[in-house]
């Protein structure tokens, strides 16, 4: 039972997804960092989160090419990442969020898949978040992250 109590907690942080809205934890993240003077990474063991929360996250976690045990990036750099990016990974769509809505519904009770076809266009923009992702990532590898990386994932074969 002591060594039970006497074992470090594991400290678990989770990003949620949401498109630009990732702004919010980097936010947050950056007035963390300024706060207590430590990277991310050096407070947190497991990151979790989906969509634009696993995009922060695994960019926390890469390890930094001249010293491979200290991050590359800082929250700062994702604050700026999702400034300048932003608009060419989510671009504007006066239907997004009617599109969205009707996704939601759908996922949840008709599953309609031509239905599902016509309003998943418009999250994202496909080949702007790949050129934004390959620029931030580079050949980083999951495999290569500073701490453990929780992705969960849905509709693969969407």
């Amino acid at each position: 039972m002591t060594a039970l109590l006497s074992k470090k907690p594991i400290i678990a942080l989770y990003n949620y997804g949401g498109g630009m809205r990732g702004l919010i934890p980097a936010h947050f993240m950056q007035k963390i960092e300024e706060v207590t003077g430590l990277a991310m990474t050096e407070m947190v063991d497991v990151f979790m989160g989906p969509s634009t929360g696993s995009i922060l996250n695994a960019a926390l976690n890469i390890p930094d090419p001249t010293h491979p045990e200290k991050p590359k990036f800082r929250a700062r750099h994702m604050v700026r990442f999702y400034e300048r990016e932003g608009a060419h990974i989510f671009p504007q769509d006066s239907f997004r969020s009617v599109r969205s809505l009707l996704h939601d519904f759908n996922n949840r009770t008709l599953q309609f898949k031509q239905f599902s076809n016509l309003i998943k266009h418009g999250h994202y923009d496909q080949a702007g978040l790949g050129r934004s992702l390959r620029g931030l990532y580079s050949r980083f590898r999951m495999s290569d992250s500073l701490k453990s990386l929780m992705i969960p994932v849905y509709n693969i074969e969407g």
